[in-house]
């Protein structure tokens, strides 16, 4: 056993009863030590079939369950470790994984960043990423951990690696890096000895290596040979395997179709507690209410966890709860006593269903027609704050809790617009002359920030909505939090806990593996149209499109994230919206100005500074994350879209971008500092984050 920052790690005696087991598949037979020995540094790389073990319970798709102990686990400051109780029955890793490995004193010069993301396509690409069942390479990107860059040395940092979009469930990838440099030296950087063993067939005394030996060879440089990528350059190599479908999406699956099984015929129960006539400029009516629906949760409050069956690895009815929503009527319908679609909203970061309150939005809902329905994001809303910074302050091994109560959040927004659009449809106070405000067959979603992120849970779930706008979204957390300004506190909880920037990225990866259960890197591939989608039994409906916004030098939501968001899910750009980045790797650009066939992302320039390319936010007076929202031009593409399925290029195919003046609703950005520096160095530390405050 040895440190996470050790550099030689001593080997482990060779055992007289080993075997090897899951013939072709990259795991073991739970013999392995708790660090693998092809990097410097425990735990990496990572994800990586070190870390599996055969499992023959029902739950595993794959034949395989994390084998993760609490010894592996990188030490507090005070010494102490977590036991990785969340992580026990995932099949497999992330399909959108943050890889981290480590290097040392690396170079990134060859090496392909997100800007130029098809040169990883290349023969001579120094960082290769190989489906392994059909040996093709899939586009990726690296880079070198900047986090923290201002308290510790390039040698100290983690080297990171993501994939263009979303890798596929139940499917085996090779990593290979060859021909990487050092920064001081600008030679090749040397393989550790456990890795040149296994690459020059040299004996060793490390059990941890002789087991891998056969699986090496057949299973990672039989492949990487096959597919044109000698052995003799590798500096490392390893292979993982995705978890599946059911591993990330069955938990909220099965929710969602229990609680469904268990509401009565005529819809759900429901008490109206408050009715606001004429709150706001725009808006007729206010109804503040709760629905009863069934909870799946130990206890229905901040920091519980599902009730797991064992033997199914589902969650288990509990009671029916109350939970409260808030519905809005704009004020056009009320005058024209007309029916308009149903909008359901969701809202931004730790924030509440009271920003269905934004003057913004009320002037959106009453220009087109939309009823507003919200809930909060149960897990992720402002009531969990205390209780996800406790956990990060004391026990990420609890990190359960936000996944598990955010499962039933998002259960519950599925369920908000089943009530609205039929026992509260016909209620007396959603009537205006008689006559009901909502069109029970138009059903939209709309979110922003987070509401953007959690809007690709919600479409692929929803039985009843196949139409959203996901404005400002990401996918993984995992890339968005370094490069988020709302994550600076948070970073400064964990630092504080973790001071090696190496073991905070780990983490990182390590959380976003139990968060792809509520999060969009375990659904996007549900919503690309290649595996079955997750809707209930013998429904039929059509295929879900999305159209997503995002702006450059948002500081709170990285706008790589969302382009790696619309590749995951099959998505599409209009040609010319990226003139200062590669547009092949999103596949066929869209012909002409319009489609209504595909997913789309549209990315908006407000003229702000440039985002740093590393991955630390830009700073937050020029953060544009509110831009699009308030945005009439973009206001009206949503509006287009959702009423015909046709997604119209309203900035024109010229190659010069997306460009759009500031919204007059924003405040003028300030002079840019002569001072700027877009590189940057260091995170600032700020308030903690729980609610956006503009909406």
């Amino acid at each position: 056993m040895f440190s996470s920052d050790a550099w030689h790690p001593p080997p482990r005696p060779l055992a007289h009863d080993w075997n090897l087991t899951g013939e072709g598949r990259g795991a073991w037979a739970p013999q392995l030590g708790d660090c693998d020995p092809i990097a410097h540094k425990c735990r990496l790389p990572y994800p990586n079939n070190f870390y599996l073990e055969p499992a023959s319970a029902s739950w595993s798709h794959t034949g395989f369950k994390l084998r993760l102990r609490e010894s592996m686990m990188p030490a507090d400051q005070r010494g102490d470790k977590f036991v990785p109780a969340p992580w026990a029955t995932l099949d497999g890793f992330s399909p959108m994984p943050q890889i981290i490995t480590y290097l040392g004193d690396v170079s990134l010069e060859g090496v392909v960043g997100h800007r130029d993301i098809e040169q990883s396509l290349s023969p001579g690409a120094k960082v290769v990423l190989l489906d392994a069942d059909t040996g093709e390479v899939v586009p990726s990107w690296a880079e070198i951990d900047q986090s923290n860059a201002a308290n510790e040395p390039l040698q100290e940092r983690g080297f990171l690696i993501w994939a263009a979009g979303a890798l596929k469930h139940e499917r085996r990838y090779i990593v290979a890096i060859r021909d990487v440099l050092s920064a001081s030296t600008r030679r090749p950087l040397p393989p550790t000895a456990g890795f040149r063993a296994l690459r020059d067939k040299l004996p060793s005394e490390d059990s941890d290596i002789e087991l891998r030996r056969e699986h090496f060879e057949r299973d990672v440089f039989g492949p990487l040979a096959r597919a044109g990528i000698r052995r003799e350059n590798l500096q490392q190599a390893w292979d993982f395997t995705v978890a599946s479908q059911h591993s990330l999406t069955g938990r909220a699956r099965h929710m969602r179709d229990d609680a469904l099984s268990r509401i009565p015929a005529s819809g759900i129960d429901y008490t109206i507690v408050s009715v606001h006539d004429n709150p706001a400029e725009n808006i007729a009516r206010e109804i503040v209410g709760r629905m009863r629906i069934p909870n799946y949760l130990d206890e229905p409050k901040p920091g519980a966890s599902l009730v797991i069956d064992p033997d199914t690895d589902l969650p288990v009815f509990q009671q029916f709860v109350d939970v409260k929503f808030t519905m809005r009527i704009p004020t056009i319908l009320a005058e024209e006593q007309r029916a308009g679609a149903i909008l359901q909203y969701g809202h931004g970061l730790f924030g509440s269903q009271g920003q269905i309150g934004g003057s913004w939005l009320a002037r959106i809902a009453n220009t087109y027609g939309y009823v507003l329905l919200a809930v909060d994001w149960q897990g992720m809303a402002s009531p969990d704050v205390p209780a996800v910074t406790r956990m990060l302050a004391t026990d990420i091994g609890q990190f359960n809790i936000l996944p598990d109560r955010l499962s039933q959040g998002i259960t519950n927004a599925v369920l908000s617009m089943r009530m609205a659009m039929t026992s509260l449809s016909n209620d007396e106070v959603v009537k205006y002359g008689g006559v009901s405000v909502l069109k029970t067959n138009k059903l939209y979603y709309y979110g922003n920030s987070q509401g953007g992120i959690l809007g690709n849970n919600y479409m692929a779930l929803s039985p009843w909505v196949h139409r959203g706008c996901l404005d400002v979204p990401g996918a993984p957390y995992s890339m968005m939090l370094l490069r988020s300004v709302d994550f600076d506190p948070y970073y400064a909880i964990l630092t504080s806990r973790y001071p090696k920037s190496i073991d905070v990225t780990w983490l990182l990866t390590l959380m976003g593996q139990a968060w792809d259960r509520a999060e969009p890197a375990g659904y996007v591939n549900s919503l690309s149209g290649e595996i079955p989608t997750l809707m209930p039994p013998g429904a039929t409906a059509p295929a879900k499109r999305m159209l997503y916004h995002y702006s450059l030098g948002d500081a709170q939501v990285s706008w790589l994230s969302a382009q790696a968001n619309n590749r995951a899910v099959g998505g599409r750009v209009f040609r010319g919206h990226m003139p200062e980045y590669n547009e092949t790797v999103f596949g066929d650009l869209i012909p002409g100005t319009s489609t209504n066939e595909y997913s789309v992302a549209v990315g908006y320039d407000y003229g702000v500074p440039p985002a740093p390319e590393e991955n630390i936010p830009p700073p937050k007076e020029y953060d544009t994350h509110s831009y699009t929202r308030k945005d009439p031009v973009v206001n009206q593409q949503m509006a287009d879209f959702f009423a015909t399925g046709f997604i119209h290029d309203v900035c024109g195919s010229d190659s010069s971008g997306c460009r759009r003046p500031i919204p007059t609703s924003v405040q003028p950005l300030p002079q840019l500092s002569a001072t700027y520096d877009r590189h940057g160095g260091g995170r600032a530390v700020g308030r903690l984050v729980v609610d956006e405050g503009d909406y």
